[in-house]
């Protein structure tokens, strides 16, 4: 089961304003809390999610998000800061479904 997050348009570190991000991302529950709970739990904490995504997002420099391995170290980096304060479960992955810069 997945989650999905509305757009993420920030401001990459360091641009000065001059490279923005889009971003949209499905968050995947681990199985054994597909029955609800997890999903639960992220639909209400959902501003507080969207938050911490914001900050992680907008403190990356193009440089830092523009390869596949910065791309890797930025979903491991959203997953374990969201798995860190959930209660109920845990995320398992996070997927990018759009992600694009200028």
């Amino acid at each position: 089961k997945v989650v999905p997050m509305e757009t993420f348009i920030v401001n990459l570190a360091g641009s000065k304003g001059r490279r923005v991000a889009k971003v949209n991302m499905e968050l995947e529950l681990k199985e054994a809390e597909a029955e609800g709970k997890i999903a639960a739990e992220i639909e209400q904490r959902k501003a507080q999610i969207r938050d911490i995504i914001i900050i992680i997002l907008s403190s990356k420099a193009y440089e830092e998000v523009s390869s596949r391995e910065g791309k890797d170290n930025l979903r491991s980096e959203i997953k374990d800061t969201i798995n860190s304060f959930l209660t109920t479960g845990k995320i398992s992955n996070v997927f990018f479904t759009e992600f694009i810069y200028n």
